[in-house]
């Protein structure tokens, strides 16, 4: 990824972010998202829906993750991002349990 596309990215994360749509089973979303990103994460050993309407989720590897969706000229996307990198964009990292 470049840096424009990481810095677009986290832009719109901060500004543009929704709900995951709070439907569904949350660990089936989040495997489906963390996997379809690439992400390492072994299995999805723990998954549940925010009060936002988010998902937090745990990996069999201990990595923790945010998932959600955002709007983009073509829809709304979903992402899966680590908790660790929400630090690297300007958020706290205790956002991602919230």
């Amino acid at each position: 990824m470049k840096n424009s596309e990481a810095i677009f990215l986290a832009l719109s994360i901060i500004f543009f972010c929704s709900p995951a749509n709070s439907q569904g089973n949350a660990q089936t979303i989040a495997e489906r998202e963390i996997n379809k990103a690439e992400h390492p994460c072994g299995k999805v050993v723990s998954a549940a829906w925010k009060s936002d309407g988010g998902i937090y989720a745990v990996c069999s590897n201990k990595e923790d993750y945010l998932i959600g969706s955002m709007q983009s000229p073509k829809g709304v996307v979903m992402y899966a991002m680590k908790c660790s990198a929400l630090p690297l964009i300007g958020m706290p990292r205790s956002s991602c349990k919230k």
